[in-house]
C-alpha cells in the first residue's frame, strides 16, 4: 500500500521532544455484489487511515492511527461479507508504545485476545521475547480477564501455546506445532475449547511453483476425524486464483488480477452447505 507522506518536518515543541510523522493510506472498492437475499447491487466504499508515529530521545517509540470511511468495502476473500465503513472517527484509538524490544498496546476493548481474536477483546497488550521464546499477554481491566501466548522454534519445529480465562468456549487452552520440509509443511493442533470437548487438527500444505495445496483434517470431540478443509491456489504473474471446499460442501472461489498502480480486479463466489449463494462479487479495489 502506497503511503502519501503529509509531513516529515519536526513537530518539535521543546528540546528533547522528537519529531513525529503523519502518513495517510487507504483503500476503495467499486463492485457489483449479489447475496442469497438480494439481487446484484452496486457497492462502493472507502476506508482512510491516518497513521501518526514518532520517537523520544531515549529510544521509546510511539504510534497511533485514526480510521474514517464511508459506504462499504467488499470482503471477497475471507468472510465474504460487506464491511461497513463508518465516517465517525474511532473514539478510542489504539496507542502503541515500543521500548527495549517490548511493545505495549493500549486500546479499550480493542486488543485481540491471544486465544480467540473473534470472541474477546482486551484493553492492554504486552508482547516481546525472552531469548528464543516470543510471548504476549492481553488484559481486560474491566473484569480481570486475561489471555496469553507463547511461541518458539525447536529443532525446526515451530511451537505455539495460547490460553484465555474467559468463561465457557471463549476461553481455554490450545497448542500447535508445524514443521517445514522443503515444499511440504506439516502441522497439528489441539484445543480444549474451555470444555471437555477437544478439537484436534492435522494439516499438510504443499507448494510447487505456481500451485499450492492445503489439506486439514479435523477431529471434533467425539465425532471422529470426519471434518476437513481443502484449498488449491494458483498464482502466475499478475493473476491468482484460490478454490476451497469442506466436508459440508461449502465452496468458494476467488480470483484476482493485479492491474498495477495499487489497482486490483477481483471476482469471487461462495455458497453455503445447502448450495445457496452466500456472496458473488466482481469489482475493482484501489489502494493508496
Amino acid at each position: 500500500m502506497k503511503k502519501v507522506l503529509l509531513t516529515t518536518t519536526a513537530l518539535v515543541m521543546t528540546a528533547g521532544v522528537a519529531s513525529a510523522e503523519i502518513s495517510m493510506s487507504g483503500t476503495a472498492h467499486a463492485a457489483m455484489v449479489a447475496t442469497t437475499t438480494a439481487n446484484a447491487v452496486v457497492v462502493t466504499g472507502a476506508d482512510l487511515n491516518f497513521a501518526l508515529s514518532g520517537a523520544a530521545d531515549n529510544g521509546m517509540t510511539f504510534s497511533t492511527s485514526l480510521d474514517i470511511g464511508g459506504g462499504s468495502t467488499v470482503d471477497y476473500d475471507d468472510d465474504f461479507e460487506l464491511d461497513p465503513q463508518d465516517m465517525a472517527v474511532d473514539t478510542d484509538p489504539a496507542v502503541t508504545i515500543g521500548y527495549g524490544g517490548y511493545t505495549i498496546v493500549m486500546d479499550k476493548e480493542g486488543v485481540d485476545d491471544a486465544y480467540d481474536a473473534d470472541v474477546s477483546h482486551k484493553d492492554i497488550g504486552i508482547s516481546g521475547s525472552m531469548g528464543d521464546i516470543a510471548f504476549s499477554v492481553q488484559i481486560d481491566t474491566d473484569d480481570n480477564k486475561a489471555s496469553a501466548s507463547l511461541g518458539s522454534t525447536v529443532g525446526g519445529v515451530a511451537l505455539t501455546y495460547a490460553m484465555s480465562n474467559e468463561a465457557g468456549a471463549a476461553g481455554g487452552n490450545s497448542i500447535g506445532a508445524s514443521y517445514a520440509m522443503g515444499d511440504v509443511t506439516l502441522s497439528g493442533s489441539s484445543d480444549d475449547n474451555g470444555t471437555a470437548k477437544t478439537t484436534n487438527k492435522v494439516g499438510l500444505a504443499y507448494a510447487m511453483d505456481a500451485i499450492s495445496v492445503s489439506y486439514t483434517l479435523v477431529n471434533e470431540a467425539e465425532e471422529g476425524w470426519e471434518d476437513y478443509n481443502v484449498s488449491i491456489s494458483y498464482s502466475a504473474g499478475a493473476m491468482s486464483a484460490t478454490y476451497a471446499t469442506d466436508e459440508e460442501g461449502v465452496n468458494s472461489i476467488v480470483t484476482t488480477y493485479d492491474l498495477g498502480g495499487g489497482t486490483t480486479f477481483f471476482a469471487s463466489a461462495k455458497n453455503d452447505k445447502d448450495g445457496n449463494n452466500v456472496q458473488q462479487a466482481a469489482g475493482i479495489s484501489f489502494t493508496f
